[in-house]
């Protein structure tokens, strides 16, 4: 687990992430892609950073096969030169709002899926608060690979490809590493907001939220739900405009909610679920997606429960 911003440990009940600061999720990120030795499969919803170009070029130099699926509504500063790896721009309706990674998927000792809530954009990287995960995993990476390539399609001409509500329920759910159970759900063949819900709804003691966005009805009136049965809730948005509606009916009934005011953009998407009460099931949720209609139903996205 990466932070790109500093963490206070006095937070902490003894748990930390293996790095924080401005530059550890891109430095991460490049030295093991350098470490790729057989696939590397990309879904990246915006790339503005040539030295993680770089490294995927790096690879394909090694041999290793690369593909790469973006979105073509947004920048993607540096894809727009040529680059030595194949890229597949998703044209439908809604975005591919994913970022993750799979590496060397078939290989039990080098597959890993990289994920979280970072775009390889210099102000995502850097000073926008973000979080990333390396899973080391053949399970969750051959998951993963299932969903690219029902979003790359068969066919070289991507003619077969399947992206947003043309996709298919068509991957694992539960996955156990080591002891840790993880549920992978991918937007919007899977659903993702009713195994949030489910999710929430586990909650014994407390739940904290921090969120980009938040306009699902269903996810908010959990919240309050879930507040009003005597939890512990606090709720961290970006701004107020965005999530105008949630933050409306959260104010309304006195859920503690914080509104992200520096200039850099509040973009995690994650929730945790009674965190250090072991007498109960704590929880995180993480991925790229957001609690909003358009992550659940039209965009690609991708989701943990761990």
């Amino acid at each position: 687990v990466f932070f790109n911003h500093d963490v206070d440990a006095a937070f902490s009940d003894g748990s930390k992430p293996v790095a924080t600061g401005s530059t550890v999720i891109e430095s991460e990120l490049i030295k093991r892609i350098d470490d790729v030795q057989h696939t590397l499969d990309i879904a990246m919803y915006n790339t503005g950073r040539a030295p993680l170009v770089q490294a995927i070029e790096r690879a394909v130099q090694r041999g290793v096969v690369v593909r790469f699926i973006t979105d073509d509504e947004t920048s993607n500063t540096v894809l727009e030169n040529e680059t030595e790896f194949p890229i597949y721009y998703r044209n439908n309706d809604g975005i591919m709002h994913n970022k993750f990674v799979i590496a060397d998927a078939d290989d039990p000792l080098l597959a890993w899926v990289w994920t979280g809530s970072t775009n390889w954009t210099s102000n995502q990287l850097a000073s926008d608060p973000n979080h990333a995960y390396f899973i080391h995993s053949k399970a969750m990476a051959l998951n993963y690979r299932i969903e690219f390539n029902e979003m790359w399609g068969a066919l070289g001409n991507h003619t077969d490809a399947k992206t947003g509500p043309d996709k298919q329920d068509n991957t694992l759910h539960d996955i156990k590493i080591n002891d840790i159970y993880l549920e992978s759900y991918f937007s919007p063949s899977d659903e993702p907001d009713c195994h949030i819900l489910d999710a929430l709804s586990t909650a014994d003691y407390e739940v904290e939220i921090g969120l980009l966005l938040l306009t699902s009805e269903t996810l908010i009136n959990e919240i309050i739900s879930l507040y009003q049965s005597g939890n512990q809730v606090r709720v961290i948005l970006e701004d107020e405009a965005s999530s105008q509606y949630a933050v409306g009916l959260l104010r309304a009934a006195g859920v503690p909610l914080a509104i992200h005011y520096p200039s850099s953009i509040f973009h995690h998407k994650y929730a945790m679920v009674d965190e250090g009460h072991t007498d109960s099931d704590p929880l995180t949720i993480t991925g790229s997606h957001n609690w909003t209609f358009s992550a659940d139903h039209i965009n690609d996205e991708n989701t943990l429960i761990v």
